[in-house]
């Protein structure tokens, strides 16, 4: 075994050698039913887009046949062709645009039809359009900003923080199950209003602050905000809402 030496001239023996295989090699060894797109894969997905498209085709089929997509879509031809359909009190067609502009120019194109049949069409084909662009928005990761910055705050003040909303993140770092405010609702609903030796022994023993999402705050503030001192500041810390004196 080869060795290497330190200052002290002490032999010092160098760990073994650990030979891996080649990365070409790796894909030769996999199991055919083990790959990640195998025919059961490849079935199931498009299963799911022939289902997906039947979905659309009958949204799209019974669009015209609901009376409020006419109500809608006939502000935005109207527009196209130079009619007001913002009308004052005493003048004008009465309708049902109590909205801003910017879906009138987004159905604009229904006004190219040349008639009814085609603009309704038009106007359904543009509504799953969009439908589908907001449904493909799949997320890429796990939305866990807010647990990572409460985790933050947690480790800045150890048993001086409350998240009434959030008691996973002090169960980990104080390693204690506080009250939680959705609990205490119901408890407070119901009339059975803990009392306060009951409500502070399940509290942080040295609360400071209680820290909520925006824009949640507090709801019931004779439960949770009520029982800090009065006066206290407000802070924000990322997504957070911080109520008390952080040190």
């Amino acid at each position: 075994m080869p060795i290497e030496f330190d200052d002290r001239q002490n032999p010092v023996p160098l760990p073994p050698v650990i030979h891996t295989t080649p990365i070409e090699t790796i894909g030769k060894v996999i199991p055919a039913g083990d790959a990640l797109f195998n025919k059961a894969t490849w079935i199931s997905l498009g299963c799911a887009l022939v289902l997906s498209a039947v979905w659309l085709w009958c949204c799209w089929c019974s669009f015209p046949g609901i009376p409020w997509n006419d109500t809608r879509v006939a502000p935005a031809v109207a527009l196209h062709k130079g009619i007001s359909i913002y009308s004052l009190a005493n003048s004008g067609p009465v309708s049902t645009w109590i909205y801003g502009p910017l879906p009138l120019l987004v159905m604009w194109p229904a006004g190219l039809a040349s008639n009814a049949t085609r603009a309704i069409e038009v106007a359904g084909a543009m509504a799953l359009a969009s439908l589908w662009l907001k449904i493909s928005r799949l997320p890429v990761l796990p939305n866990v900003q807010a647990y990572r910055e409460g985790t933050y705050l947690a480790a800045r003040m150890p048993e001086k923080i409350w998240f009434p909303l959030h008691p996973l993140v002090t169960l980990y770092s104080d390693g204690r199950f506080y009250h939680d405010l959705d609990g205490l609702c119901e408890r407070t609903f119901a009339g059975q209003r803990p009392t306060d030796p009951h409500f502070f022994a399940h509290v942080p023993r040295q609360r400071r602050v209680s820290a909520t999402l925006l824009p949640v705050g507090w709801g019931l503030a004779d439960i949770a905000e009520g029982r800090l001192p009065p006066d206290n500041p407000v802070r924000t810390f990322g997504l957070w809402r911080l109520d008390g004196v952080p040190e």
